[in-house]
């Protein structure tokens, strides 16, 4: 133990800045940890153990290292023997040796380097410095002090090394490092000598701070509890809203306020949000499970009344103003029928390559024949209730309320709808057809918001990539990722079996030749590339994916692929499979070098050349499978087919010599081989699978 303290040095690092927004809190946070490993990880430096925190002014480091990266001899390759005189000098000059300094091995010129012993205090500046040049935020902010742009300027840099303060010009924030802090900036705005992390987070919580995001939730979650139980009421959780307020305060504290239950006569989801986006405000329900007229906001002090002030603003001005304005949105709009806002879609521009909403909407009508054959299976015929669904899909983008709180799109359109006599099913799919709308969100529940959702995300896509719009490296601004996800989704959990290609094209139609005529080559190729990355965060393996994928280049069915990639995957894990799967690797590596070394892409097979016992078994075996292969057959029949094949492929490589001394035995082998790996095309590309 005393060895590993003598070996092992704490870094502790504080960058504090003006106020970091919360929506950026958790990726900084994540993204400060993973840059210092790797930064850590280039320099040789082996880091043991690393947490990062932030609060809204503070990110925080704080890491065990080896004190010192010892001395290491490296060989370097260069240039072949023999290369040119100058490519000598170049390799030369880059490793900082002379000519004769050169060794020669395996035909290579080559240099010992030996990297001198250094210590981790004398990279940390270096490390750090790089690790704040390659921070990437949202959005930034230059000011003066600084060349390098952060989201907020930052005022002071706190470092600390084994228990001292530690030194050193921070060059990417132009910022001499200090060996202190300062506490909350209105509860205790002192300055705060510190020596280790646990120190520092003591110290700093005796000072109102209270660095883990996570402990700033759980103290929020509490005192909401404990205000609530003085009312008889319950707090409504709202993760999304929760993480947002713990992103605001160092110190949270909770106060509850009580509204006039005449300001509740709005749907709950238009109160709720009203609240939420406005003041950040909690809402509360009742026993009998009805929103409750009182409010709970977060405050980055501790009133010294309670809160008593601060609620009475709250309740005779900002809230109830806002709560005032989201009425009166809900009331006008309720007096204009949806329908009345339909020919007004065509001055919404939806992009300058696609019109308007209004164009938009027409497609959407145009391919309703065809949508309703391809997904007959999914819903009774009723393209009348599905035209009616399209024509108000888009109308509640023009009322108040949306325009206001535009995260109620859809949901509002479903509200006014249900309260204008629409049909149910027809209102719900004006919510349903924008779900899902994240990996991890809810999909329609009806058949009708389903064939919507698939429609309108369908146009978005082949109109996008048919326009040569498609998303370049991180940055996809029409979210067709997330689209191209949406309907990988609804095809996948609604189990619809239809070809992925057909849907596409019927799309297409709808835009009457006015896009790419690659347009649908490109679309699938962009589903394929998609569905990788989909069924990965299935849980099935990149490779296995990419072996059954690879056999659908012409149509797809997205839920047979799920359940072949599954099928296979679970032989795959059997000592059958595996067994198999090394079977297959023989035979292809023997085929393909042969193959390669006789420049031919096909052998010559009669099976009357058979004579050993283990080559016909081997051909009898794969009769039988083709015999019994249809595609009619489920994905785990197929599987037991190939599986079937393993005990006489094993007999054909113990009993038999394929590069036999006569041409013609030998071509006709290779030529049962052949026979045999075809025979794994039409389920997967077993070349593909690793291991």
């Amino acid at each position: 133990m005393g060895t590993e303290k003598m070996t092992q040095s704490d870094f502790l690092c504080e960058i504090y800045s003006e106020e970091i927004p919360a929506r950026f809190q958790k990726a900084a946070q994540e993204q400060f940890l993973d840059l210092f490993e790797k930064k850590a990880k280039e320099h040789n430096l082996k880091v043991h153990h690393c947490d990062t925190f932030i609060t809204p002014c503070r990110l925080i480091l704080n890491a065990r290292m080896d004190a010192v990266i010892p001395s290491e001899t490296v060989e370097k390759r260069g240039p072949r023997i023999g290369a040119p005189e100058k490519a000598i000098q170049g390799f030369c000059q880059g490793a900082g040796v002379d000519a004769q300094d050169l060794l020669e091995k395996d035909g290579y010129y080559c240099v010992s380097l030996v990297t001198p012993e250094q210590q981790a205090q004398d990279l940390l500046p270096k490390i750090m410095n790089e690790v704040a040049l390659s921070f990437s935020w949202p959005k930034v902010m230059r000011y003066p002090q600084s060349l390098t742009p952060w989201v907020r300027p930052v005022r002071y840099v706190l470092a600390v090394y084994d228990g001292k303060p530690f030194v050193f010009h921070f060059e990417a924030f132009n910022l001499a490092t200090a060996g202190h802090t300062f506490g909350h900036r209105f509860l205790a705005p002192s300055k705060i000598e510190v020596t280790d992390f646990q120190d520092y987070k003591t110290k700093l919580e005796t000072a109102h701070v209270i660095i883990d995001a996570k402990e700033r939730e759980s103290r929020i979650l509490a005192n909401l509890k404990k205000e609530a139980l003085k009312q008889g009421v319950e707090a409504i959780h709202d993760d999304k809203l929760l993480s947002e307020t713990a992103g605001l305060v160092e110190y949270p504290g909770v106060f509850m306020g009580a509204l006039d239950s005449t300001l509740f006569k709005a749907p709950e989801i238009v109160l709720t949000t009203s609240m939420r986006f406005h003041q950040k405000c909690f809402a509360f329900r009742g026993k009998d499970g009805a929103l409750a007229p009182y409010f709970a906001a977060i405050v980055n002090t501790i009133p010294k009344d309670g809160g008593k002030a601060m609620a009475q603003g709250y309740e005779m001005g900002m809230l109830k103003a806002r709560l005032e304005d989201a009425r009166f949105f809900y009331e006008h709009d309720l007096k204009t029928p949806l329908e009345s806002f339909v020919p007004k879609l065509d001055a919404i521009i939806f992009h300058e390559k696609l019109g308007s909403l209004g164009d938009k909407v027409r497609r959407l009508k145009c391919a309703v024949g065809t949508y309703s054959d391809l997904l007959s299976g999914l819903f009774e015929k009723a393209p009348s209730k599905l035209t009616r669904a399209i024509e108000l899909c888009k109308t509640d983008l023009l009322t108040q309320m949306v325009g206001e709180f535009g995260e109620l799109q859809g949901v509002m359109g479903t509200i006014y709808a249900k309260e204008q006599g629409e049909d149910h099913g027809v209102a719900q799919a004006l919510r349903e057809h924008y779900l899902p709308m994240g990996a991890e969100d809810d999909l329609p529940e009806t058949s009708l918001g389903t064939s919507l959702s698939l429609m309108d995300k369908m146009d978005t896509l082949v109109g996008f990539i048919g326009n040569g719009i498609l998303p370049t490296g991180s940055k996809d601004p029409f979210a067709l990722r997330r689209a191209c996800l949406g309907v990988i989704r609804l095809l996948l959990h609604k189990n619809i079996e239809v070809d992925l290609k057909s849907l596409i094209e019927a799309s297409v139609a709808s835009y009457e030749g006015k896009l790419s005529s690659k347009v649908v080559s490109d679309v699938f190729e962009f589903f394929t590339s998609r569905l990788l990355h989909a069924f990965k965060d299935e849980g099935m393996d990149h490779d296995v994916v990419e072996a059954c994928l690879s056999q659908n280049k012409n149509s797809l069915v997205i839920p047979k692929l799920a359940e072949k990639t599954r099928a296979l995957a679970e032989l795959l894990d059997s000592d059958i499979g595996k067994a198999l799967h090394a079977g297959f690797k023989r035979a292809a590596n023997i085929f393909d070098a042969e193959s390669k070394k006789d420049k031919a892409e096909n052998y010559f097979f009669d099976s009357a050349l058979l004579t050993l016992d283990a080559e016909k078994g081997l051909y009898s075996a794969c009769e039988k499978v083709q015999s019994s292969w249809s595609d009619e057959i489920t994905a785990k029949e197929q599987c037991a087919l190939l599986a079937s094949l393993k005990p006489s492929i094993d007999a054909f490589f113990n009993d038999v010599i394929v590069n036999d001394s006569d041409a013609s035995i030998r071509t006709n082998r290779l030529g049962l081989l052949q026979l045999t790996l075809n025979i794994f095309e039409p389920y997967a590309d077993f070349r593909k699978l690793e291991g």
